[in-house]
């Protein structure tokens, strides 16, 4: 249902704060799906399928628009969406952008890079925020002095560039300085929406609908 994944591999290297020993992951769940969760897992940012595990040993047993279950050491666990926003509850009545998948069961939404209007594909898979060189061009980024890493797509190992983003917009909800890879080429045609600004909503799915909602 989700598209094939863009992953910056020196993003990876980063180690997930751990949890004390024997001690209950720390569990923020981001997103439900039926039978899939995007949730940050120890800190770190983590999509499971029903019956996936992380390295630590946290299963996802099952999951819908509504709650989680998850498994550790034995232990059920149930965990419906975070809500919460530096260290506090947010308020419900937030910003919020409904979309429905396209004939593909993809899910398209109109956005902007900079105040430029786009339009996003939405990709719980990528890490960061992904647009081709060919379109930065055309949105007049000057990321070609930014550090270069290397980018695992679909199509192979290919080269890309570290760029922070000024300000991201879906629908009437906005981020700035959001982490994004510019991958060298026409690829992807359409910028992915990841997780560097998927990660700070609360999303979940009723039916066919989903629902991205600004936690503040």
């Amino acid at each position: 249902m989700y598209l094939a994944r863009i992953v910056v591999l020196c993003l990876l290297c980063v180690a997930a704060a751990s949890s004390k020993a024997g001690g209950v992951p720390s569990i923020h769940v981001q997103g439900l799906f039926p039978g899939q969760v995007v949730a940050l897992v120890d800190g770190q940012h983590t999509v499971l399928r029903a019956g996936e595990s992380t390295p630590g040993g946290l299963r996802l047993i099952s999951a819908d628009s509504a709650v989680a279950v998850f498994e550790y050491k034995g232990q059920r666990l149930e965990h419906g969406l975070s809500s919460r926003a530096g260290g506090t509850y947010a308020d419900r009545a937030r910003r919020e952008v409904r979309l429905y998948p396209d004939s593909r069961g993809m899910y398209r939404g109109e956005g902007a890079i900079n105040g430029i209007p786009v339009h996003f594909l939405v990709d719980t898979g990528a890490n960061v925020i992904a647009l081709s060189s060919r379109l930065a061009d055309q949105l007049g980024l000057d990321y070609r002095h930014a550090s270069q890493v290397q980018v695992d797509t679909a199509a192979g190992v290919t080269t890309g560039y570290r760029y922070t983003l000024d300000r991201v917009s879906l629908g009437g909800i906005e981020q700035r300085g959001l982490q994004a890879v510019i991958v060298q080429g026409g690829s992807p045609s359409v910028p992915l929406l990841g997780m560097s600004f998927l990660g700070q909503l609360d999303i979940r799915n009723q039916d066919r609908l989903l629902i991205l909602e600004a936690r503040q």
